[in-house]
C-alpha cells in the first residue's frame, strides 16, 4: 500500500491525507468466532425463520418460496433501490472483506461504488467511510501502527484503487466524503505489549463511525440519507454477544430510527463460513446465481444482499471456473483460507 498521500473527497472540495484503508470487518470476525462462542443478540435469534413483518418490506422482486423475506432482483442496484423506497434515514453498509488469496471475483466495494452507488448517490447527503487519515506529525510511533494494521489486515493491492473510486463517484453525486480521524495519541495506544489491540482497535472505529454519521445527520435535509459503508462488524443491529462494543449500529438507531442494514456478501466469500452457517438465511446462499442477486430480510431494517455469483474482479466477467487439479500436485492442496466474518 502506498504511504505518499492520497485524494481524498469532500463533496466537491479535494484535499490530501495519508491514508490507511482499514475496513476492518473480515479480521475482526475472525476474532469474534474463536471458541465457537459468540451468539447474535436475542432479538435476532429469537427467530427460527426470516422476517415476515410487511411493514418497509420490498415489494418487487422474483419469489424464491419466501415470500417478501427473499426476492431475486436482476440487480444489486435494483434490490438497494427498492429499500431506498422506504425512506431510511441513514444506511449502514456491511461488506465481508476481500483478503489477499480471495477467490478473483469482483469484491463488495467495487460493486457498490460501480453498481449501488448510482442508486444512493442521488438521495444521499454524506458518506462515512471505515477509512482514517494518519496525521504525518504521528512519526515512527504512527508509521509502526500502520505497518502493524496492514500486516494483520491481509487487504489485496486493489483495494486501494476501488476506495478511490468510490471516492470520485461521490464526488460526482454532491456527496460529502469523511474519513475517521485519531490522533497521534488514541493511534500510539492501538498497539500494546502483545502487538495490535485488535478489541480496542475496532471498539474505537466503531465509535468513531458512529460520531460521524451523528455528525452528518446534524446537517443533512429530511429529504436526504448518510451512508455508512464499511465491514459487517460495524453495522450490526443485532450484535453477537459479547462484541457489542465493535457496532455503532444499536445506538445510532436508537437515536435515528430510520436507521437500516445493509450487508453486501460476495457468495464466493462467504461460502463455508462456521459462523454464518449457524444462521437462518445461510441456507439460501445456495441459490446464488450469476444473473441474480438475492435480498433477505432478516428484519424490517436488516436486510443481506448476496451479490451475483461468478463475476470477474475487474472485468465484470464471469469468473472461469478452476481447472482441476492433478494428482499430486501442488493445485490439488487445500490451504484453508477462507474469507472470515466479521
Amino acid at each position: 500500500m502506498s504511504t505518499g498521500p492520497q485524494l481524498i473527497y469532500t463533496g466537491s472540495v479535494p484535499y490530501f491525507a495519508l491514508l490507511l484503508l482499514l475496513l476492518f470487518g473480515s479480521y475482526g470476525c475472525s476474532k469474534r468466532g474463536e471458541g465457537d462462542s459468540a451468539e447474535r443478540a436475542p432479538a435476532a435469534t429469537e427467530k427460527a425463520e426470516l422476517a415476515t413483518q410487511d411493514d418497509a418490506a420490498p415489494a418487487a422482486g422474483g419469489d424464491l418460496g419466501y415470500g417478501e423475506d427473499a426476492r431475486l432482483f436482476d440487480s444489486a442496484a435494483d434490490a438497494v433501490a427498492e429499500i431506498v423506497k422506504s425512506h431510511p434515514r441513514v444506511l449502514g453498509f456491511g461488506e465481508f472483506h476481500k483478503l489477499n488469496g480471495s477467490a478473483p471475483v469482483r469484491s463488495a466495494l467495487q460493486r457498490f461504488a460501480s453498481e449501488i452507488f448510482d442508486v444512493v448517490g442521488p438521495h444521499s447527503a454524506h458518506l462515512v467511510l471505515e477509512t482514517w487519515s494518519v496525521d504525518p506529525s504521528c512519526g515512527k510511533k504512527g508509521k509502526e501502527v500502520t505497518r502493524t494494521v496492514e500486516k494483520a489486515i491481509e487487504r489485496p493491492p486493489e483495494t486501494e484503487n476501488e476506495m478511490q473510486m468510490l471516492l470520485r463517484k461521490a464526488q460526482s453525486f454532491g456527496t460529502a466524503s469523511h474519513v475517521l480521524a485519531f490522533s497521534c495519541e488514541e493511534y500510539a495506544a492501538l498497539l500494546g505489549k502483545d502487538g495490535l489491540d485488535t478489541d480496542a482497535l475496532l471498539t474505537s472505529v466503531s465509535a468513531k463511525l458512529g460520531q460521524s454519521a451523528s455528525a452528518a445527520l446534524a446537517h443533512t435535509a429530511q429529504d436526504k440519507m448518510v451512508l455508512v459503508y464499511g465491514g459487517a462488524t460495524h453495522n450490526n443491529l443485532f450484535p453477537y454477544q459479547g462484541l457489542e462494543a465493535w457496532s455503532y449500529a444499536p445506538e445510532l438507531a436508537a437515536r435515528e430510527p430510520g436507521y437500516v442494514e445493509i450487508d453486501l456478501y460476495v457468495p464466493e466469500l462467504v461460502e463455508g463460513d462456521k459462523l454464518l452457517q449457524g444462521e437462518a438465511w445461510y441456507p439460501l446462499l445456495r441459490e446464488a446465481r450469476a444473473d441474480k442477486v438475492i435480498l433477505i430480510r432478516r428484519d424490517p431494517k436488516s436486510y443481506i444482499l448476496l451479490m451475483r455469483k461468478g463475476l470477474a474482479a475487474e472485468t465484470g466477467q464471469p469468473a472461469q471456473p478452476e481447472q482441476p487439479a492433478q494428482p499430486g500436485s501442488a493445485d490439488g492442496q487445500n490451504d484453508g483460507q477462507q474469507a472470515k466474518k466479521k
